[in-house]
């Protein structure tokens, strides 16, 4: 069921098509004329997609029903009902889904696209953050909206775009973006280390990638690149993973120093919103190796648990990790903005737009020695963890040693009495064996209390 024709007359000749090559819909208890009937219904939106999910199963099962019965195979027919019934219930979902499109795609008689459809239905229910952690792939197009950047409908013209977002493109979103004059790379292109691949110019459009802390479609934090490429008409972004910036930045546009009325106060208004965001997880960073050194450095008199310990080195290694690739970040937006600055100084842009890239990689080289002390941090909290664990485990290889030797006077004891020497004046006698006994523990008393005199216990 890949497809399904959304106007009256093609429904129609569908529910005749259907009937032609499936002859025995009525003598096996379907009703061909009910489906036609209620796909004639399905231009009305979301109501007669409602008739179809609901009435189709419902209109089927009273008919089938009575068949079954009349033929005595109720099993047969009772498992008909309801593959019958239940095959509805995805197609008019799938329906919902396209028919949130604009009416003059439906008016073209356009085929169903399951993927352009649930990426609408996403966007126009305010879904996107979902959509993206399930992977779907997703175009989001911003158009000048007075002071502010509106997200364009489906059915709008990417021309009129100032601002192009798109994550996990599909090749007939590539190709629509492509069509406009702008090359999109592809995730191994985007993945190149060498700086020339990554930063280059390319008539008069600027091509940069950065790498970026964010979400996979796993929800797991990884650090993947985005590709920026700045025209002076628009702004296409490209990438693979969901940084939040690229979600919290649409809301707040018009609140940024630079505002969004071009596309490079775009540019720059979105890699303000990155330095935020990367300050943001250092600070968190910061309050992570805090809560570990409370656990680890404070002392209420007890050693603190292996579990305890185990759950600090963990923190400590997941801190570590996200300052590498805060680091890398700053690192790689460091030198997209010393390349951009060098477009703007050739081009000869406003000042503002230079004092604006002059502040950010200001922000960005203090970030920077931040990052390196909390990375210093780090590596002292991890020593300090690995020393309590050294110290906890030397404290059970301590007691398991001090145990040992207090059982070896005793053991040697026995050990002298065990041996077979037919003169030993004390096997005859009655209190031979109770005088080895208290001699025994005499020399273990003896050696524990010496371990304590010299606090070794």
């Amino acid at each position: 069921m890949s497809t399904w024709i959304e106007k009256d007359s093609a429904a129609a000749k569908a529910a005749k098509r259907d009937d032609a090559r499936a002859g025995d819909h009525r003598t096996n208890g379907g009703s061909s004329d009910t489906e036609a009937k209620l796909f004639a219904v399905m231009p009305m939106g979301p109501a007669g997609v409602c008739v179809v999910t609901i009435v189709t199963p419902v209109a089927y099962w009273p008919k089938t029903a009575r068949n079954a019965v009349a033929s005595k195979a109720a099993v047969r027919s009772g498992l008909a009902i309801i593959m019958r019934s239940l095959r509805f219930v995805p197609c008019g979902l799938l329906l919902a889904a396209d028919l949130c499109l604009p009416s003059a795609d439906m008016a073209r008689g356009r085929l169903f696209n399951p993927g352009n459809a649930l990426s609408t239905l996403a966007c126009k229910m305010g879904m996107s953050d979902r959509a993206k952690q399930k992977g779907l792939k997703m175009q989001f197009a911003y158009q000048l909206d007075g002071t502010k950047l509106r997200r364009m409908e489906q059915s709008e013209a990417l021309e009129a775009a100032l601002w192009i977002d798109l994550y996990r493109p599909l090749p007939a979103q590539s190709a629509a973006v492509e069509a406009l004059g702008v090359e999109v790379p592809t995730l191994e292109d985007m993945e190149e280390i060498e700086i020339s691949n990554r930063l280059y110019r390319e008539d008069k459009t600027d091509v940069m990638t950065v790498v970026l802390p964010g979400l996979s479609t796993t929800k797991a934090q990884m650090a993947g690149p985005v590709t920026f490429i700045l025209s002076p008409t628009r702004l296409v972004t490209v990438r693979h993973h969901a940084p939040r910036p690229f979600e919290t930045y649409p809301e707040r546009a018009d609140k940024t120093g630079m505002g969004c009325a071009s596309p490079d106060h775009v540019f720059l208004g979105l890699i303000d919103e990155i330095i935020a965001r990367l300050a943001d997880l250092l600070e968190g960073v910061s309050k992570g190796l805090d809560e570990v050194s409370g656990k680890v450095f404070q002392s209420n008199g007890t050693p603190k648990s292996p579990t305890v310990l185990q759950a600090a080195l963990e923190k400590v290694g997941r801190e570590g990790d996200l300052v590498g690739k805060v680091r890398l970040a700053l690192l790689t937006v460091e030198r997209a903005l010393g390349f951009y600055i060098q477009g703007v100084t050739e081009r000869g842009r406003s000042d503002k737009i230079k004092v604006t890239v002059k502040a950010m990689t200001r922000d960005i080289q203090a970030l920077e020695v931040h990052s390196d002390f909390l990375s210093q941090r780090v590596g002292l909290a991890s020593d300090a963890t690995l020393g309590m664990i050294n110290l906890s485990q030397n404290i059970t290889v301590r007691i398991v040693s001090v145990v040992a030797v207090l059982f070896l006077p005793p053991t040697l004891i026995a050990s002298v009495y065990g041996m077979n020497f037919v003169h030993m004046p004390e096997l005859p006698k009655v209190w031979g064996y109770p005088f080895a006994l208290v001699l025994m523990v005499a020399s273990a008393l003896v050696t524990y209390l010496y371990f304590k005199w010299k606090k070794w216990l």
